[in-house]
C-alpha cells in the first residue's frame, strides 16, 4: 500500500513568520529597505561575502498578491510560472518570477550528468525556499524547429523577482548572487533600480483572447492514418510494443497573442493539474497543464506515477461514472497503461531499496477527461543524483513507448515536426528536492502563432480515427480557451 511519507516541511527564515506582512501598496519601499539593510551590513566586509559564488535571497511576507495577477503586470523579458497540483508546502507551491538573477542554458547536445553537477555546485549552501526552474528538450539528434529555438537544449533560470504561495503563506522575494568580481556597491543600485520597474497593483486579470484566423494540422487527417498503420506494422511485425505519437495544432491569429492569458484561462477551467510558463523573451512562451508527474524527489524519497488511457468526461454523473468503468474494463487501454506501469516499476527498482506501488489502478479525473493512474514511490540508493533519474525515468512509455530506442527513433522517423520541449522534463530543482512534470497538454506560443501538442499511445488494438478524435479530447481545454465567445 502507497502511503505518504514526505518529510515535514522546513522553514528557512523563521523571523518573517513574525514580521507583519505587506500589502501592495508598502511592499516595494519594504523590499527596498531590505536591500539597503543586507548592502549596509556588509559593506565593511565584502570578501567574506564573495569567496566563492553565493545566492542570497531576501523574503518579505506579503497578502492580497495573486502571483499570476503579479506576473501579468510584469514587463521583463524572461518571465516564469509553476503550479503544483498537490497541496503539500514543499510540492504544492505557487511561484511567478520575473527577470533573471541565474541561467544555465545550452543549445547544442548535452549530458545530464554536466548539468545537474553544475547545478548542484551552484545551489550548494543556498537559501531553501530558491530554486532553478526550466526544461530540456524531448530528444537530441532532430532539426531544431526556429520557434523552438530560444529554449535550448535546456534552460534553467533562477528569477530575480518571485512572489511564492506555499499554502496559506505568501513571499515576496528578491534573488542575486555574489560572485568574487561582484561589486556591491553596484549591484545594490542595479537591485533598487530594477525593483522600482515593479508593478503591484490589486486590479485583476481579465484575459481576452482574439480568435484564430486559421488552423493548420500537421499531419492532416489523412497523414495522421498513414502514420498509425505505420506504425501498427511495426508493432505487428513485433518490432514495437507500444508507440506514442503526436500531433502538432498550429493556430494563426490576426494578432500577437498575450500567453499568459492563455494560461490564465487554462488554469480557471482546469483544476488540480500541474501549471507551466516560460517565457525566455516576449511574445514567445511554452505553457501547458500537466497531469503527469515524471518524478519527485524529497532529499532520497522518490516519487512517479503512471497515467495513460483516455475518456472523455460524462454530461451526468451516471455516464461520467459508465466511462470510468468502461475505462477500467478496456483491454487495450489495460494494456498501454500496464506498459507504464511495469517500466516505471521496473526503472525505481534500479534507482531505490525499496519501491512501493498502489494496490489499484485509479481514475485521475480532469475537467473534460479522466485517465488510468497508479503511483509508486522507494527509498533512492546513496549514490543515486538526479542525472541518473533523467536518464533512466525519461522518456516514459506514456510520452515515447517500448522498448525505449527503438520507439523514440520509430518517433523522429515518423513525426513531421520538431518535439522541442513537448513531452520532455519540465520542472525545478532546489539544494534537497525536485520535481519533474512530463510536458504534455502543452502549447508553444511564438508572437501571432500558438501550436498545440498531444499524443496518443498506439497499441495493437488502435485505429487512426480512435486515436485522432482522443487528441481532440487532450487539446479540448485549450480548444475552450482559444475559441470563447
Amino acid at each position: 500500500m502507497l502511503k505518504n511519507s514526505t518529510p515535514p516541511f522546513r522553514e528557512n527564515t523563521p523571523r518573517a513568520q513574525s514580521t507583519p506582512a505587506c500589502g501592495a501598496h508598502d511592499v516595494l519601499a519594504a523590499m527596498a529597505s531590505k536591500i539597503q539593510h543586507f548592502f549596509d551590513a556588509h559593506s565593511s566586509s565584502p570578501s567574506s561575502l564573495t569567496e566563492e559564488m553565493t545566492f542570497i535571497r531576501l523574503e518579505l511576507p506579503v497578502h492580497g498578491i495573486v502571483p499570476m495577477q503579479w506576473l501579468s503586470q510584469q514587463n521583463q523579458a524572461s518571465r516564469i510560472y509553476w503550479c503544483g497540483r498537490e497541496q503539500s508546502k514543499t510540492f504544492g507551491i505557487e511561484i511567478a518570477g520575473a527577470g533573471i538573477a541565474d541561467t544555465l542554458s545550452a543549445s547544442d547536445v548535452f549530458s545530464h550528468d554536466d548539468v545537474f553537477r553544475e547545478i548542484s555546485t551552484r545551489l550548494a549552501n543556498s537559501p531553501e525556499n530558491l530554486r532553478y526552474y526550466g526544461g530540456f528538450r524531448f530528444y537530441d539528434g532532430h532539426e531544431v524547429d526556429r520557434s523552438w529555438s530560444k529554449f535550448g537544449s535546456y534552460r534553467f533560470v533562477v528569477p530575480r523577482w518571485e512572489i511564492q504561495r506555499s499554502g496559506k503563506d505568501f513571499r515576496f522575494s528578491c534573488n542575486f548572487k555574489l560572485e568574487s568580481q561582484t561589486k556591491l556597491d553596484v549591484l545594490r543600485e542595479e537591485l533598487l533600480s530594477e525593483l522600482q520597474t515593479l508593478h503591484f497593483s490589486p486590479q485583476k486579470m481579465h484575459p481576452v483572447l482574439p480568435r484564430p484566423a486559421q488552423r493548420i494540422d500537421l499531419p492532416d487527417q489523412d497523414g495522421w492514418r498513414n502514420m498509425i498503420k505505420q506504425a501498427l506494422t511495426a508493432l505487428h511485425g513485433g518490432e514495437l510494443d507500444k508507440i506514442v505519437l503526436a500531433r502538432k495544432t498550429r493556430f494563426v491569429f490576426p494578432e500577437n497573442l498575450e500567453p499568459l492569458s492563455l494560461l490564465s484561462l487554462l488554469k480557471n477551467s482546469t483544476p488540480n493539474l500541474f501549471y507551466f510558463y516560460f517565457q525566455p523573451e516576449p511574445n514567445i512562451a511554452f505553457l501547458g497543464g500537466s497531469p503527469e508527474r515524471l518524478y519527485s524527489r524529497e532529499n532520497r524519497m522518490l516519487k512517479s506515477e503512471a497515467i495513460a488511457g483516455t475518456r472523455a468526461r460524462g454530461m451526468t454523473p451516471q455516464e461520467d461514472h459508465a466511462l470510468a468503468n468502461e475505462l477500467l474494463h478496456c483491454d487495450k487501454d489495460l494494456r498501454e497503461h500496464r506498459f507504464v506501469v511495469e517500466n516505471i516499476k521496473e526503472n525505481l527498482e534500479k534507482l531505490c531499496h525499496t519501491v512501493d506501488i498502489d494496490d489499484e489502478i485509479t481514475i485521475l479525473k480532469l475537467s473534460k477527461i479522466q485517465h488510468l493512474r497508479c503511483r509508486l514511490q522507494g527509498i533512492l540508493a546513496d549514490d543515486v543524483s538526479d542525472a541518473e533519474i533523467f536518464k533512466i525515468l525519461h522518456p516514459t512509455p506514456a510520452v515515447g513507448g517500448s522498448p525505449t530506442d527503438q520507439a523514440i527513433d520509430a518517433i523522429k522517423k515518423l513525426e513531421p515536426f520538431d518535439r522541442g520541449w513537448y513531452a520532455a522534463p519540465l520542472g525545478w530543482i532546489s539544494q534537497d528536492a525536485a520535481e519533474f512534470v512530463v510536458g504534455i497538454r502543452s502549447g508553444l506560443v511564438d508572437h501571432e502563432t500558438l501550436a498545440l501538442f498531444s499524443g496518443a499511445g498506439i497499441v495493437n488494438g488502435s485505429t487512426p480515427d480512435g486515436e485522432w478524435t482522443e487528441i481532440e479530447n487532450k487539446i479540448g481545454n485549450f480548444m475552450k480557451a482559444i475559441m470563447q465567445k
